[in-house]
């Protein structure tokens, strides 16, 4: 098991914060404004015999107003690039990456808006049709199939997708991502306690580089490391670790000051009202009823606000817990 320190993986959150950035760069582009205007006056006074003094001023007032747009573009680029290089595992497996995430951009906002409809099927298994076999996108398209299959408790085909997967090779890091990320999903999905904690042991190198990536990286780790100690046992720590992923989802919405901040859409409402149900599921396994009982109205309150189809897995869920809530 990852032993996570929060005092790490808050230096990681707060560094993954875009209106940070910019707050900085602008604070520190104010602070250089005056020397800067001093300065800029000064070379058109010593530039005044060979161009005129106020066309110099007026040349560099429009720098001035360009410059800090261009800083905090630049800054933004940067960061966006060196994340999916981060991600990604490398520059060339960055440009893959970003090939393929051009080609699924559309299931991705199927997924956003309505989770694992009709719609988002079918485009993941157009994706999986017009993938090129033992391919990076045919471990990326399959992982969305699986997952689409899974959600809807359509469990024989998920079965069927997860053992395509399973023949293609991993040769770089990024498909062993997927192919991790696939695995834990099918695990979860099917109940499969040691499919769940063999993944963990073999991909912990994987793991390991989430803790390092960006906040949404923190939370999925949180979250998988929060099963784990679910599987061993180790419950407190499990609670503790769903709590601090909560807290990091919520500073991740604060952001809007400089940047403009997305309505939340579906798919982050239910990814709140599973982790609610996460924690009831370890209350219950503490024998702490009321708590559980906590845990599961708020996600219920949280899964009111999807305006699109339930997934039957967490309906499947739900009514497990809410059984188990009953009967005790």
């Amino acid at each position: 098991m990852i032993q996570l320190s929060k005092e790490k993986l808050d230096r990681i959150v707060e560094r993954d914060n875009t209106d940070r950035m910019i707050e900085k760069l602008v604070n520190g582009l104010a602070k250089a404004f005056i020397p800067l205007l001093i300065a800029e006056v000064v070379i058109a006074f010593l530039l005044s015999d060979k161009v005129n003094f106020f066309i110099s001023i007026l040349v560099f007032g429009l720098f001035d107003t360009a410059m800090p747009f261009l800083i905090c573009f630049s800054a933004i680029f940067i960061e966006a690039a060196v994340k999916i290089v981060r991600t990604s595992g490398g520059i060339l497996p960055a440009i893959r990456f970003f090939v393929t995430a051009r080609r699924t951009k559309e299931y991705y906002n199927l997924v956003m808006d309505e989770l694992c409809s009709d719609n988002t099927l079918a485009e993941a298994l157009r994706l999986e049709h017009e993938s090129e076999r033992n391919k990076y996108p045919s471990i990326s398209a399959l992982s969305h199939v699986m997952w689409c299959y899974g959600m809807r408790c359509e469990f024989d085909k998920a079965e069927s997708a997860f053992e395509e997967l399973v023949k293609l090779p991993q040769k770089e890091f990024i498909s062993r991502n997927d192919y991790m990320a696939a695995a834990l999903d099918y695990a979860i999905f099917t109940d499969n306690n040691k499919l769940f904690l063999d993944t963990v042991t073999a991909y912990s190198d994987v793991l390991v580089k989430l803790e390092r990536r960006d906040a949404n990286s923190v939370c999925a780790l949180l979250s998988i490391e929060a099963n784990e100690h679910k599987l061993h046992g180790n419950f407190n720590t499990a609670l503790k670790y769903l709590d601090w992923c909560q807290e990091y989802r919520v500073k991740m919405r604060q952001q809007g000051k400089y940047t403009n901040q997305r309505p939340l859409r579906n798919y982050r409402k239910y990814s709140d009202a599973a982790l609610y149900l996460e924690k009831a599921e370890i209350y219950l396994l503490m024998n702490d009823i009321e708590n559980a009982r906590l845990e599961l109205d708020a996600s219920d309150e949280a899964i009111s606000t999807v305006t699109c189809e339930i997934p039957p897995v967490f309906v499947r869920k739900r009514e497990r817990l809410v059984s188990l809530i009953t009967r005790g």
